[in-house]
């Protein structure tokens, strides 16, 4: 791409690739990111996302694992009918369907956002279409936090270290300039030789800037069974990373590794102005009727922020989520969180 005539970004055409566990139906907050940040850039964006399909075709597990009736075995929903009650037909042959969306779409650029259980599918995906010599940019939690691993798998080029919001678009300008990609901050990249180029990461985003947009995704993708009941829900992030330290979760590295590089607190939360805009424009965009507040510990906050929260959602009267530790619960905040429509609360017992 060195050289090249710059794309006018009208014509710059970006896939957002999804690899994800079959039924797990909560949109990733990460997609709903870059999706409004290369959309406000002027690019063509479209998205692959292997929700849907049913297969072992991906390498990862020889077992079929739905992630949804999976929920019925752990006695987190009832029995449920995945085409009946959550409107959806599962597919199979998801390689040959990604090949074919690439070779339709013409992007000239694939991100791929993958966690440890993901990363075998993408690298698959990533195989199917080699010799398309597409662009990619391969981030999210396990290249962050194994980046050795994941930039020595073979069709493996480009792969962003910590979060992506700026780390997305300077890649996107680089290609569409026709510019080098060795040098971009958050990324490490595989020369021709076999080499690899360790750049450090750039600042930290600030969370307030961006607000989801889940456009992309299929309608039926907010359907999640919880309980008895089928509910549309949206998922949003109040704030970045946990000021705790358990052994289990990727926060507490996110965190040591904010402060070993420079960069500062990784734990960031958003203002309550800001939250209630996002929230406006969940509902007036995609009409849930719940959200999942996807914070590592959403009571991990200043007890006056929660009661401020609680003053502020009051007027969404939608029936919430959230996960926290029990240290965090007490009477007071609890009564009034149920009073502004708190349905239910995951508590971290590992901790």
């Amino acid at each position: 791409m060195t050289g090249s005539v710059p794309k006018d970004p009208a014509d710059f055409r970006v896939l957002i690739v999804y690899p994800n566990l079959p039924l797990m139906l909560v949109p990733g907050i990460a997609i709903g990111l870059f999706t409004r940040l290369l959309k406000d850039q002027g690019y063509v964006v479209d998205m692959f996302d292997t929700t849907h399909y049913d297969t072992t075709e991906t390498n990862y597990s020889e077992t079929k694992i739905n992630y949804s009736e999976n929920r019925v075995q752990l006695l987190n929903a009832r029995k449920f009918d995945v085409k009946t009650d959550l409107g959806i037909a599962t597919k199979s042959n998801m390689l040959g369907d990604f090949r074919a969306k690439v070779s339709e779409f013409k992007p000239d650029l694939m991100i791929f956002s993958v966690v440890e259980d993901t990363f075998l599918q993408a690298c698959s995906m990533l195989s199917a279409v080699e010799d398309l010599e597409v662009p990619h940019l391969m981030g999210g939690v396990f290249p962050t936090m194994a980046p050795e691993v994941a930039i020595s798998a073979q069709p493996v080029r480009l792969i962003g270290v910590g979060e992506g919001e700026r780390t997305v678009i300077a890649v996107a300008e680089a290609v569409r300039s026709g510019d080098p990609l060795g040098n971009i901050p958050g990324t490490w990249t595989k020369a021709g030789d076999g080499s690899v180029i360790r750049n450090l990461p750039g600042p930290l985003a600030n969370v307030n800037d961006v607000t989801p947009d889940y456009s992309l995704f299929d309608a039926a993708r907010f359907n999640r069974p919880m309980g008895g009941r089928v509910f549309r829900m949206l998922p949003v992030e109040t704030y970045r990373g946990c000021p705790y330290a358990c052994t289990y979760c990727n926060s507490p590295t996110q965190r040591r590794l904010a402060k070993s590089d420079g960069l500062g607190n990784f734990m960031r939360r958003k203002t309550m102005p800001n939250l209630r805009d996002e929230l406006a424009d969940l509902i007036d965009r995609f009409d849930p009727d719940f959200f999942m507040f996807m914070d590592d510990s959403f009571l991990a906050r200043p007890k006056d922020e929660i009661f401020d929260f609680c003053d502020m959602y009051e007027e969404f009267k939608l029936p919430f989520y959230f996960n926290t530790r029990s240290e965090n619960c007490e009477p007071d905040t609890l009564a009034r969180l149920k009073e502004v429509g708190c349905y239910r609360i995951a508590f971290g017992i590992e901790a």
